[in-house]
């Protein structure tokens, strides 16, 4: 199985911001690909990220059908609140620190945040 993969890339700091390698490695957990992956750490915040990292289109192939967070129609619905919560925030924080060190909201990141509090569905 060959999985495609896309350049990472820090979701706070500019693209050109340098990126240092802290790890590699294989999945040992599922055993779904035999690509490595590259662990990366932004060098403006600090953020840590694959590079590359799987396309949005094949990360589903990662996972074995009874993998449960992606199964959210199976979740009890105190779960699913919870884990829309849990997203609702990382993005709430992500805008915060682009608003804080560039002086704008993205208008992608307002609109996902929207998105999450209306939906469980991703």
């Amino acid at each position: 199985m060959t999985t495609r993969t896309v350049p990472g890339r820090c979701p706070l700091c500019p693209a050109e911001t340098p990126k240092i390698r802290i790890a590699q490695g294989r999945d040992f957990e599922y055993g779904t690909t035999p690509l490595e992956f590259t662990v990366v750490r932004c060098d403006g915040c600090g953020i840590q990220f694959l590079d590359p990292r799987p396309a949005d289109d094949e990360i589903a192939g990662l996972y074995p059908d009874t993998y449960i967070p992606y199964r959210m129609d199976q979740l009890p619905a105190p779960v699913r609140a919870a884990r829309d919560f849990v997203q609702r925030s990382k993005v709430r924080a992500i805008a915060e620190h682009t608003r804080a060190t560039s002086g704008f909201a993205p208008i992608a990141l307002a609109a996902f945040s929207a998105s999450c509090a209306t939906t469980s569905e991703w």
